[in-house]
This record gives C-alpha cells, sequence and structure tokens, in this order.
C-alpha cells in the first residue's frame, strides 16, 4: 500500500511539474481542447431527459480558438483546435437550438453518437501531441533578466508615437531585454533585433534571455499591420503574414519568392523605424541583428539613422550548424514544426544558446577594434560553441546551464 501511495505521489509530481512548465499558449490550448471533450463527451454522462447547456460549449470554443490565432499566430495546433471546435459546433447546431428552445433531451441519435465518439478521439490525440511537443517555458527570473514591453501607435513610413488611443491600432511592438543587474549610467551594448519574416518574435526569446543575461540590451520589434509589404493584402497583417511565409517557405512555394521580392525593402524600413524608437547615449553601442538579412539592409537602416552610430551588423542565417535559419530556434519554440524539419524538441535551449554565444563573440571582436565600423555581413567561425549537456527532461536545469 505504501509503494503504491508513493508511485501516485511521484505520477502526481510529475504531472504539476510539467504542467508548471508548461507556456501559456500549451495552458490555453489543452483547456480548449478539455471544453471540447468535455461537450463531446456528453453522450456518456447525460442519461436522462434535460436542458443540455453543453451543446453551446463547441460555439464559445470556437470563438476562443479564433482568438488564440492572434494571441500566439496561426500554428499548428491552433488550427486543428480550431477546425475541431468548428466540427463539433456544426454539429451541436440542432442541440443548441433545442436548448435555446428550451426542449429537454432524452436520447442522441446514433449518427451524432459516432460523431461524437470520432471527435473525442481527435481531441484526445491532439491533446496528446500537444503535450508531447509543447514549446519550452523560459523562466526568466532564473536569467534574472527584466522585460519591458512598449506598444506605438504610427506607421514605418511616420514617426511613431507611444500607444494611447484605444480607437487607434498598435502598430508597433518593441520588447526590451535587459539584466536586473545592468547599472543606469554605464555604457550599453545594444542589440536591435528584427525577427525573420518566417518566424515570430518569441522563438527567440531565450536567445535574448541569454544575451541580456550576458550584459547585452536587446531590443526586439516586430510590425504586425499592413505596413510591412509582403503581400499588398490583408494577408500582410500578423498573424497571418508570418504563418502563410513559414507555410510557403517550408513548401518551396512560388508565392514565397515573389514575396521575397520585398524582403530587403521591408527590412530597411523597419531597422530604420527600431533604431529611431531605441533611446541611446553617447557612449553606446548598437548592433544591428537579424536572421537572413541581406546586408545592404543593414547598410541602407543606418545610412537612413543619421543620429544613431552603428558599430556594426550580423546575420545569424551565417551561422554554421543553425540548420533552422530563417524559422529561429524552433526546436524549443515551435517543436511540431521542428518535426517536420527533421529535428527533436529540445528543452536545453543549446540552438538559442549555440547562436547568442556565435554573436557575442563578433561584438566583443567588432568593440575591441577602436576605430568605427560600417555594417557589413559577418561570416561567422565554423567552430563550434559548448555544447550544453543537460538532461533534457528537466527544462528547469537546462535553463541554469546556459
Amino acid at each position: 500500500m505504501e509503494s503504491g501511495g508513493l508511485r501516485h505521489e511521484l505520477i502526481f509530481f510529475r504531472i504539476s511539474s510539467i504542467i508548471y512548465r508548461m507556456t501559456y499558449q500549451t495552458l490555453s490550448e489543452l483547456i480548449l481542447l478539455l471544453l471540447l471533450a468535455i461537450s463531446a463527451g456528453r453522450i456518456f454522462f447525460i442519461k436522462n431527459a434535460r436542458l443540455d447547456p453543453l451543446s453551446a460549449v463547441p460555439l464559445i470554443t470556437l470563438i476562443f480558438s479564433m482568438l488564440q490565432f492572434f494571441a500566439f499566430g496561426l500554428s499548428i495546433f491552433e488550427v486543428l483546435i480550431f477546425f475541431l471546435a468548428f466540427s463539433l459546433t456544426i454539429w451541436n447546431v440542432r442541440a443548441l437550438a433545442r436548448f435555446k428552445a428550451k426542449l429537454v433531451v432524452d436520447h442522441y441519435g446514433i449518427l451524432f453518437v459516432l460523431i461524437s465518439i470520432l471527435n473525442l478521439i481527435l481531441i484526445i490525440i491532439v491533446g496528446v501531441f500537444a503535450v508531447l511537443y509543447r514549446p519550452v517555458r523560459i523562466d526568466m527570473k532564473k536569467f534574472n533578466v527584466d522585460i519591458t514591453t512598449k506598444s506605438y501607435s504610427g506607421s514605418l513610413d511616420e514617426a511613431y508615437s507611444e500607444y494611447e488611443n484605444p480607437v487607434r491600432p498598435k502598430s508597433a511592438s518593441v520588447k526590451k531585454y535587459e539584466s536586473k543587474n545592468a547599472e543606469p549610467d554605464e555604457p550599453k551594448k545594444i542589440i536591435a533585433f528584427i525577427p525573420s519574416e518566417s518566424s515570430r518574435l518569441e522563438f527567440y526569446e531565450p536567445f535574448f534571455a541569454k544575451l541580456a543575461r550576458d550584459g547585452y540590451t536587446v531590443y526586439a520589434a516586430s510590425f504586425p499591420t499592413t505596413d510591412v509589404h509582403y503581400f499588398n493584402s490583408v494577408l500582410d497583417v500578423e498573424p497571418f503574414r508570418s504563418s502563410i511565409l513559414t507555410k510557403y517557405k517550408y513548401l518551396g512555394h512560388k508565392n514565397y519568392d515573389k514575396a521575397m521580392e520585398n524582403k530587403e525593402k521591408n527590412l530597411v524600413r523597419e531597422f530604420t523605424a527600431l533604431l529611431k524608437l531605441i533611446p541611446t547615449g553617447p557612449q553606446d553601442s548598437i548592433f544591428l541583428v537579424g536572421d537572413t538579412v541581406p546586408h545592404t539592409a543593414y547598410l541602407s537602416a543606418t545610412l537612413n539613422t543619421t543620429n544613431k552610430v552603428v558599430k556594426g551588423s550580423f546575420d545569424l542565417g551565417t551561422i554554421p550548424g543553425y540548420y533552422t535559419a530563417g524559422y529561429g530556434p524552433v526546436e524549443s519554440g515551435y517543436p511540431v514544426f521542428a518535426k517536420l524539419l527533421g529535428y527533436e524538441r529540445d528543452g536545453t535551449f543549446y540552438m538559442a544558446s549555440h547562436i547568442a554565444g556565435k554573436l557575442e563573440s563578433y561584438i566583443q571582436e567588432s568593440l575591441s577594434v577602436k576605430t568605427e565600423m560600417h555594417p557589413h555581413e559577418i561570416e561567422t567561425e565554423s567552430d563550434e560553441t559548448e555544447n550544453l549537456t543537460t538532461d533534457a527532461g528537466d527544462e528547469s536545469d537546462a535553463v541554469e546551464a546556459l
């Protein structure tokens, strides 16, 4: 009996540990799947004639699944949950109409029962994969890093102002990552970062945390409106833009090449806008960093911003061993997509540490040169950074290992 009780306690502790390390994205996905499972599974526990309020759950879940798109993008699991909610909503239309008319349900038809069982099986399958391929949560407290987010209204071609009027849309967001031990009066090593068009800013957070912990100040920007022109349509609005470009790039779609015709122009405008939003002191050093960025984009952005001194630029896409260049460190940020690319989920943040180490080496070498540098593409050395070998099952220890 004691061994059985201990085993149950260990199982409970393990489950609790997994839940604690889940991101808000995974937790919200599991909550929506749980709601759908309750609705689909009610055929097993509603036996007597009664009203059927659970028929409204799929419609409510459908609405929240669409909100998920704007919070986390059109990821694979968000899309699957949306279609499951849509399917259950369609099959519950009659039940919802009966509930609205306050008619009781005394039994379910055989077809409805079979469809509900099928949906329940699919919900369970999606739930299992959502747990197995969940994004890795990063604890900023372990890195001793502060995150400050500022939202702006305006456009890339006009001056931005801090977001105050709720009537106007948020057209830019800038996140600042900085060590809590940073001295305000000391010269800063500033990194201005724009994510790849086929990625999301959240995928790079372990990379930002490593840099901030090591003494760098990171400003990472996203521009979610149609100011960034890849499709010249409503598809340029996030979450559609990055999700569609990711799909096109992965499939080698011809529309991806067409969209990339505007890439350099977009990046020049984005980096120029970000430089104008970064507060700097006379002794601060700024470095422009991106993921698969043409080197001429860095130069043009620097020339457009004459009041900021840019010490150099760096393209993460040139780093040897960074096999998911252009998608970001998806092994930890988007594991299910990493699996499609042929890579496993990584709870150690190895790739984020690898690319951060290469960038830090470049910056240190650049600052050792006394003369002012012009932006250019840097070919990184081929030597590998030290492999951080930690137990992939213990993600909290992996963070400390960084």
